[in-house]
């Protein structure tokens, strides 16, 4: 008897295996002696949190290797504590601290990306937070309040602007 499963629903939780994590899992064995860990990244990869969980899960299980998340920070990360604890840590980007500017950056408030700044800071999972420094915009509030927030807890890092993989509308409005 199939039932149907919603979009919402979490196919791992149903019984479901991901055939991708068993590929990935051998390719990342082969790997293994040349690697000291994995990071999932690209694409926003906190959309998949139940295939990242399965496959940090394996991780951990069959190979000695860290599992890190190179993350914009857009997905809520509260609740998600069996992800949280299989991670051994996270890179977070935040656009600005302002949230007018960070929703005209990217589309969307920071007041995700922020809740899990501090979430990720209190569980000491955070490796490192990044701000791209853009030419035409005064990032100086931004640096000051995620020095702050940060503390020395983690690593801050500003980026310069680099034009490469940018759409036009992106170039025209940095001035390239």
């Amino acid at each position: 008897n199939l039932q149907e499963i919603g979009i919402t629903e979490n196919f791992f939780a149903l019984g479901g295996h991901s055939l991708l994590a068993v590929q990935l899992m051998a390719e990342i064995k082969k790997a293994e002696p040349f690697i000291q860990g994995i990071t999932a990244s690209g694409g926003e990869c906190t959309l998949q949190i139940p295939f990242l969980t399965e496959l940090f899960r394996r991780v951990k299980a069959e190979t000695s290797l860290t599992c890190l998340v190179d993350t914009n920070g857009g997905v809520p990360l509260v609740g998600e504590s069996g992800f949280l604890d299989l991670a051994d840590g996270f890179m977070l980007d935040i656009k600005h601290i302002d949230d007018a500017i960070h929703r005209e950056l990217t589309g969307t408030g920071n007041d995700i990306p922020l809740k899990n700044l501090e979430l990720l800071l209190a569980l000491d999972k955070l490796i490192e937070v990044r701000t791209v420094i853009l030419p035409d915009l005064d990032m100086s509030e931004t640096v000051k309040a995620i020095t702050a927030i940060t503390n020395g807890r983690c690593e801050y890092v500003q980026n310069p602007y680099r034009p490469h993989g940018v759409r036009p509308e992106g170039l025209k409005r940095h001035g390239f």
